[in-house]
């Protein structure tokens, strides 16, 4: 799927990130607006500590949420927002 607007325009950042948990923070200054857009990632008890995958997995989310909202589509995945 392509997105609405170049990747290299959205500002990612890593808000967060623990043992279990990483938070994306994605952002986009369309015109005078600015969307913001998180993502997270979580892993699994049984999956050994990868903090690459987390930061990737968290910032592939946020990105895909950050098109959604430029696009004005509901967003239905508990780990985007």
């Amino acid at each position: 799927m392509k997105l609405s607007f170049p990747r290299e325009e959205a500002e990612i950042a890593i808000v967060y990130q623990g043992i279990t948990f990483t938070l994306a923070r994605a952002s986009f200054m369309n015109g005078k607006r600015i969307l913001v857009a998180e993502g997270l990632s979580r892993r699994s008890s049984v999956d050994a500590p990868n903090p690459e995958m987390g930061r990737f997995i968290a910032s592939g989310r946020a990105l895909r949420a950050l098109e959604k909202k430029y696009k004005g589509e509901r967003i239905r995945h508990t780990l985007m927002g």
